[in-house]
């Protein structure tokens, strides 16, 4: 089953697009709260983030790899830059959006194979809490250096 999440957007696109074709084996969870999102992004098989616009960061695919839960999306944005080949399967978007489906739907077995242990050590290596705290006291560090 396909179970979406995240905020509409645009609530005339979804209704026109997306709410036609839920049912049983796709349905939208809606806007979910922290925990929420964590447990079912954590339970599922692959995450699919297909942003439709360039994001800055793409923290979807960073929350579902430190769950453990690999990564098939297309290389838009950030998103492209946070999804390494440990985390996830990236697939560029094609000229036609049957393409892009046919190009995301041939790699979702690639995805699903990755090892969930290195999907979250790869996550945890590059954006974990310790690595973060790391990274600010060398900001700080060279900031007061300077002074």
């Amino acid at each position: 089953p396909l179970r979406l999440i995240g905020p509409v957007g645009d609530q005339q696109w979804f209704d026109q697009r997306v709410r036609p074709l839920l049912g049983r084996d796709v349905t939208y969870e809606g806007h979910l709260n922290h925990a929420d999102m964590a447990d079912l992004l954590g339970r599922a098989g692959v995450t699919l983030v297909n942003p439709r616009w360039d994001e800055p960061f793409g923290l979807i695919g960073v929350e579902s790899a430190l769950t453990g839960t690999p990564v098939l999306a297309l290389a838009r944005g950030g998103v492209a830059e946070v999804v390494d080949q440990h985390m996830g399967v990236m697939v560029s978007p094609r000229p036609t959006e049957e393409d892009t489906v046919t190009a995301l739907s041939g790699s979702l077995d690639e995805a699903a194979a990755l090892c969930r242990d290195g999907v979250r050590a790869s996550a945890t290596a590059r954006f974990g809490v310790d690595r973060m705290a790391a990274d600010y006291e060398g900001i700080y560090r060279d900031a007061v250096a300077r002074w």
